[in-house]
């Protein structure tokens, strides 16, 4: 999930994450789980109206491993899946970088899509994985509109997403998802 929606500064050694509001239980979870006080987590609404809350965990040590293990400062556009990852821990992995960056909607025909933003790099890995243990193809495409290297994974149909959906939710615990996008997985 950080290698997707966090913010790793270095000059300040903060880890930065900022959330939708409607996804505050999220941070409230992660809070818990690293035995942060829950008043750590700062709400925030902009002049054009844009709420979100944010959690700053203030760590040299976090900052630098995160740093190492390939979640840099400035890691939107070179992102790239982590090879050093053991097995046990790629749906996971993939589970994180999707509630981060995922989707997962009913269209108005009724047909389910799924799809992450990704880089051209990280996109390729994940989806030869998926690939590999699922015997689906999902479509790899280019998506910037500033020419940096963003692309989206996708798939469709019900069958499909739910087969991809299910791979990703189904051993997943309820404190680390992704609550609503955990919802869509039910809802489909």
């Amino acid at each position: 999930f950080l290698y997707a929606d966090a913010y790793n500064c270095n000059t300040t050694n903060t880890v930065s994450l900022s959330l939708q509001i409607s996804d505050l239980e999220h941070l409230q979870k992660l809070a818990t789980l690293l035995k942060l006080p829950i008043s750590k987590i700062t709400y925030t609404k902009t002049k054009e109206g844009y709420e979100y809350h944010t959690l700053k965990m203030y760590s040299k040590h976090l900052c630098q491993t995160l740093n190492d293990k390939g979640c840099p400062q400035a890691k939107s556009f070179i992102i790239k899946y982590p090879e050093w990852l053991l097995k046990e821990l790629t749906i996971p992995f993939i589970r994180g970088i999707f509630d981060g960056d995922g989707s997962l909607c009913k269209r108005e025909n009724s047909e389910w899509k799924w799809s992450l933003a990704t880089t051209k790099e990280c996109g390729e890995s994940i989806q030869q994985i998926i690939l590999n243990q699922l015997k689906l193809i999902v479509n790899l495409s280019y998506i910037s509109k500033t020419e940096n290297n963003t692309y989206e994974l996708e798939s469709n149909g019900n069958k499909k997403v739910l087969k991809l959906a299910k791979w990703l939710y189904e051993d997943s615990i309820e404190d680390i998802r992704l609550d609503r996008k955990y919802q869509k997985y039910l809802d489909l």
